[in-house]
């Protein structure tokens, strides 16, 4: 533990004393300490960094508008599954293994403006929120429950590209298309996988646009 002495001539202290020489033995020493330097060199690829957070990002926001030609589009129920759900559990699809989440669908503006289609039927919009999506599966499928029993009530949205080739050693493996691909890739058996996954990525997050036409098929 360090002391601080403060040393006062005789004359100087509270009461005068006779001035006295005596003696004090200092311990000198150092501690070694590298010279800090003045520059450093930012060596950081804002390109590549992005690039890394986008690809190893299992976040994911689909949303877009869904219309009929049939019926309004708010207020429906919309169920996501990562494989086709079991239509069984219905209504209790919460129960199904497959299932992920769900949401409702609201008014292009607001309840008191109503957006209409040519075919004066509401339009509505929805947003699906799916975080961690650790799955092996590469597809969701989003099921729209208590519509018209003629009208197709099952979509399904892609969100990760895999394809199958093989390594230095000639195994087979299975690999992730890096997020920002247009175009095409041809897997170890031949086939061609058309990739679309140049999805906008902020707040760590994939936004797919996905607009769904609900299709209506009428009894011959």
């Amino acid at each position: 533990m360090e002391k601080i002495k403060k040393i006062l001539h005789g004359d100087k202290d509270i009461i005068n004393r006779k001035s006295e020489d005596f003696y004090l033995f200092i311990d000198l020493h150092r501690t070694a300490r590298e010279f800090v330097p003045n520059k450093y060199d930012n060596v950081f690829n804002i390109t590549d960094q992005y690039n890394k957070e986008r690809n190893s990002c299992r976040n994911f926001r689909i949303y877009g508008q869904i219309t009929s030609s049939d019926f309004d589009c708010t207020n429906l129920k919309l169920f996501v599954f990562k494989d086709i759900p079991n239509y069984s559990l219905y209504p209790h699809f919460s129960t199904d293994p497959n299932y992920l989440t769900e949401t409702t669908t609201k008014p292009i503006v607001s309840n008191s403006w109503k957006y209409n289609n040519i075919f004066k039927k509401q339009v509505g919009k929805y947003l699906i929120e799916i975080d961690n999506f650790t799955e092996t599966a590469d597809t969701v499928y989003i099921h729209i429950i208590d519509i018209n029993p003629n009208a197709k009530n099952l979509y399904k949205c892609k969100l990760v590209y895999n394809y199958t080739t093989t390594d230095i050693f000639g195994n087979e493996i299975t690999k992730t298309i890096p997020y920002g691909t247009d175009g095409s890739v041809v897997d170890i058996n031949g086939n061609i996988i058309e990739v679309n996954n140049d999805f906008d990525f902020f707040y760590n997050k994939h936004w797919i646009k996905k607009n769904i036409d609900i299709e209506t098929y009428n009894n011959i």
